[in-house]
């Protein structure tokens, strides 16, 4: 039988790993987040002041196809903000366990025989 040393030890370890695991993901996610907000502001239209109808057309045009863009990437953008406010309260539950652990199993060693 093991002693009770290494298993709260192991049990500590596996909490540390979760915790590290499920912060990991947090910190992914906000990159994948950061990058589509960063791609739907580049793409807002610089403004054109010229009076060649080329221009003009082509302007309408681009700002035409960046808006179905800005629209296909709200969806994506609402999806990735939930899961981020998911691992968040994960990570965050986590954590808390482990330092609930930790403050535990010190007391444990702390205490007399």
């Amino acid at each position: 039988m093991t002693r009770p040393d290494t298993r709260h030890t192991r049990l500590i370890e596996a909490a540390t790993l979760v915790r590290d695991m499920r912060l990991s993901r947090v910190s992914a996610t906000r990159m994948a987040l950061s990058a589509s907000l960063a791609h739907r502001d580049a793409l807002d239209p610089f403004p054109t002041d010229s009076d060649d109808p080329t221009l003009q057309v082509a302007d309408l045009r681009h700002r035409l196809w960046a808006e179905g863009r800005r629209r296909a990437l709200a969806p994506v953008i609402a999806a990735q903000e939930a899961l981020l406010q998911q691992q968040r309260r994960e990570a965050a539950r986590a954590v808390a366990r482990c330092q609930v652990l930790d403050q535990l199993f010190r007391k444990k060693r702390d205490q007399p025989s």
